[in-house]
């Protein structure tokens, strides 16, 4: 019986110089990331998994408008787990 074996990509964190926030970067990158990941990382995952800080609030609105769904978050509930999965 042959194994598939899936793989997976995650993203933590995306900085961004302070002078350059709300001018469409992040987006930008996190966009090129899933358009090209062939191309970047020689891989075509099954999914992408993005760790997210609870309080920052336009990261994870950010990865909810690019498609990623809040599957889970740290025992300590520090961090959300955002996942985006690849058709």
């Amino acid at each position: 019986m042959k194994r598939i074996i899936k793989k997976v990509l995650g993203i933590n964190p995306i900085l961004v110089n302070p002078k350059l926030i709300n001018k469409g970067y992040r987006k930008r990158i996190i966009k090129y990331l899933i358009n090209n990941k062939g191309k970047i990382f020689d891989m075509l995952p099954a999914k992408i998994y993005a760790g997210i800080d609870v309080n920052n609030i336009r990261c994870k609105h950010l990865f909810e408008k690019l498609g990623f769904e809040l599957v889970g978050q740290t025992d300590n509930n520090d961090f959300l787990y955002y996942e985006l999965e690849i058709n």
